[in-house]
């Protein structure tokens, strides 16, 4: 397939819609003596969408950031396969937030999640067998944020340079367990993300 620009729209389009992919293997213990353990993710700034590592913007950010000024998630989804590596059975979840949950936060935070109307969960059996599970969402700004792309630059915007947008959303990813889990469940993750480039770089000199 070929993609042909106009020659009255310059040397690249003013505006760009793709999707971008973030790849994440990882275990998922409870934090220290606690029965919960948790991570966050946060599909709508791209160029840290992994809080706990930073700095990991997706494939291609980079290149189209060398394009484009500005940014706008308009959707994302994830996608959890689950394998459960203790011998007790452990709760799995995951649920859309519209602030920053942070990371291992305490089993009171995890009730409040889980009882969210958004929030999906699976109870993984222990590492002798059922121990395998599988969890995914699909959230838009327009649909969770309540705020639908009019293709002007709004709070859910971020620069291309690192700037983060005013207003973001994330997913918390979390386990609950009977005891403590040094060992928890270990997550292959994938996040997809429809987002639009736009306010074209200018050329160097």
């Amino acid at each position: 397939m070929i993609t042909v620009i106009p020659k009255m729209l310059g040397w690249a389009a003013p505006r760009l819609r793709c999707n971008l992919r973030f790849h994440k293997f990882f275990p998922l213990p409870t934090a220290l003596s606690n029965t919960v353990g948790n991570v966050r993710f946060e599909p709508t700034y791209l160029y840290d969408v992994d809080p706990v590592v930073g700095s990991t913007a997706l494939p291609g950010f980079a290149e189209y950031g060398a394009l484009y000024r500005q940014y706008r998630v308009n959707s994302a989804s994830i996608d959890l396969r689950l394998a459960n590596n203790d011998t007790q059975n452990i709760l799995v979840y995951c649920c859309p937030v519209n602030s920053d949950p942070g990371a291992n936060y305490n089993s009171a935070a995890a009730q409040q999640y889980l009882g969210s109307r958004l929030s999906k969960r699976q109870i993984l059996g222990p590492l002798s067998g059922q121990n395998q599970g599988h969890l995914s969402d699909y959230q838009t700004v327009a649909g969770f944020g309540g705020a639908a792309n009019r293709q002007i630059a709004d709070f859910y915007t971020g620069l291309t340079s690192g700037v983060a947008p005013q207003n973001n959303f994330f997913w918390t990813v979390g386990i609950v367990c009977s005891s403590t889990s040094s060992t928890g469940v270990t997550v292959d993750m994938t996040l997809d993300v429809e987002v639009e480039f736009f306010e074209l770089a200018s050329p160097s000199a």
